[in-house]
């Protein structure tokens, strides 16, 4: 484990906390601009019932100004003229002259039936005459069938309202009755009172209508007067006014209400002319882009707060490699230097003081102390190699060399390392005669004797009778070019092999196998990819070690 489990922990709540307290931010945000988005939708909707119950009104105003407007009289199918002279300018009397009502023969948009109920429960309208009126009627201004569709409307509406009771409830008792049909109230003008339009449903589920009656007084009696509207055209031209606005609304009944009371539409959506209340429904919400500045902001915070995390970690995680790694190098120098320097101290006290007095045994002493001098020498160019890989300024140039030629001219330095281990060097270098790279001589000569002496340590050291030779053989695949390094010793365990390319990493010991500093294969790898190439360790069953180098050809 590189880091402490104090240091894991520490970082782990610090960066638990960072995002607890950005995750809290960002639902407190979304929840705000959720809201934000709510309160502008539903001011949205506010605005387009407002608009669509404005246009209604406006629809259902000269529909209902007309019929309240519209003069008592024309409730008949005829009705008698004031004020009518012959030629000779002499005055008829009231009732010699009867005029056609306008509603006998045209009936207004939206209107199915007018019709007046007198104070004993009789129902007539304009456009059922009776009597000889009727001959009349249909004569000039009225179809039969049109006057037996109005007949039969005229008895489905008898049949939902109780007249007389009805007369009843809207005037209060009677004082007296009247003849419809001849007009005769038209003969005094004082004492006539018309009421205020009033619309209400009658009947109930499907043979509900939607009726817009009013009150009239005479000095002689009190009678109801109205208009049956055609409630399902009516609706479908009143939520054309809604279109583009509330797509899902419709209309339904609502209690009764006074025409012009100026009644606002109120909490339900009630229209001031009809009791008809609007059900919105559910406006199409404008559609948001996914990308809004509040979530923007918060994608830029987290990413901003997860990549500080990550790279807070990754400073974390280096500066403990690199603690490591000092570690290991103080011990991986500590180490390969105590047993020279312990050997140079004992040796050269031996031979200052005399105590060795054989030539010959005094001679070992001299060797040996050759051979741990450079061991100290090859520890120390190791160290100061690694130290120098990030300086590029202070690197030869590379430049373009035969690769057969150059390794011809390594051999002799690579059989020499190899004999002093008693191991033998074969060469196969035939494929290689006309290829070249791009190298720096001395780098490529010392990646060479390093996996070299490797394979004289590791395969010359396990057994006496174990194949001693090394084969250093070069290949061409391609526009790249392959130098491998192998031998006949016991081969790298392959869980180690992502290992021993690491500073300081030693990688599995074998009985009578020396370990190193560590350093040779990460320092050989580093400088084979300095020169564009790369080194890795295969496994082939006619070997034990192979480590290839490739390098590309120029």
């Amino acid at each position: 484990m590189r880091l402490g489990v104090r240091n894991q922990l520490i970082f782990g709540v610090f960066a638990a906390v960072v995002v607890c307290t950005l995750a809290f931010i960002s639902a407190l945000m979304l929840s705000l601009e959720s809201n934000e988005a709510e309160s502008r939708q539903d001011a949205q909707l506010q605005e387009a019932v407002r608009v669509t119950m404005a246009r209604m009104e406006s629809r259902l105003s000269p529909i209902l100004s007309t019929e309240t407007a519209r003069p008592y009289f024309h409730y008949a199918a005829f009705y008698a003229a004031d004020e009518v002279y012959t030629r000779m300018l002499r005055p008829l009397d009231v009732g010699d002259i009867l005029v056609p009502s306008p509603l006998l023969s045209n009936t207004p948009e939206f209107c199915r039936l007018h019709f007046q109920i007198g104070a004993d429960g009789s129902f007539t309208s304009p456009r059922v005459p009776s009597g000889n009126l009727l001959d009349v009627a249909e004569m000039s201004y009225i179809s039969g069938a049109d006057v037996q569709k109005a007949e039969k409307e005229l008895e489905a509406l008898s049949g939902s309202i109780a007249g007389a009771q009805f007369v009843i409830t809207m005037c209060g008792e009677p004082d007296g009755t009247i003849n419809p049909t001849t007009g005769s109230w038209r003969t005094a003008e004082t004492g006539i009172e018309v009421g205020t339009m009033t619309a209400q449903w009658i009947g109930e589920d499907e043979s509900t209508m939607l009726v817009v009656v009013r009150t009239v007084s005479t000095p002689s009696s009190k009678f109801v007067q109205g208009v049956w509207l055609d409630w399902d055209l009516l609706r479908s031209e009143l939520l054309k006014e809604a279109s583009g606005l509330l797509t899902a609304a419709r209309l339904e009944q609502s209690s009764l209400t006074t025409l012009n009371s100026n009644i606002s539409g109120g909490p339900n959506h009630a229209l001031s002319s009809l009791p008809v209340m609007l059900v919105p429904g559910a406006i199409t919400p404008a559609r948001n882009s996914v990308l809004t500045p509040t979530r923007a902001m918060l994608g830029v915070a987290w990413i901003t707060v997860l990549v500080s995390i990550v790279a807070v970690g990754f400073v974390v995680r280096t500066l403990a490699d690199l603690g490591e790694r000092r570690g290991r190098f103080v011990s991986a120098v500590t180490h390969e230097l105590r047993t020279p320097l312990t050997t140079f101290r004992l040796y050269s006290h031996m031979l200052a003081d005399g105590t060795v007095k054989d030539d010959v045994q005094r001679q070992e002493l001299v060797e040996t102390l050759s051979t741990e001098s450079d061991r100290l020498q090859r520890v120390v160019e190791n160290v100061l190699s690694y130290a120098r890989l990030a300086d590029v300024a202070g690197k030869p140039p590379k430049q373009r060399v035969n690769t057969h030629a150059l390794l011809t001219d390594i051999l002799p330095v690579l059989e020499r390392c190899a004999a002093e281990q008693d191991m033998q060097l074969e060469c196969e270098l035939e494929d290689m005669k006309d290829t070249h790279i791009y190298t720096e001589p001395q780098s490529l000569e010392r990646v060479l004797v390093n996996l070299v002496d490797n394979a004289c340590r590791h395969a010359g050291g396990v057994s006496a009778t174990t194949d001693r030779r090394i084969h250093i053989i070069g290949d061409r695949f391609g526009a790249s070019l392959h130098i491998k390094v192998a031998d006949h010793g016991p081969g790298v365990n392959p869980a180690q092999v992502s290992k021993i390319f690491q500073p300081f990493a030693s990688g599995c010991h074998h009985k009578g196998i020396t370990s190193g500093l560590g350093l040779g294969l990460a320092l050989a790898r580093e400088v084979v990819r300095e020169h564009g190439g790369e080194l890795r360790c295969q496994q082939q069953d006619a070997y034990g070690a192979v480590f290839v180098i490739t390098l590309p050809i120029v």
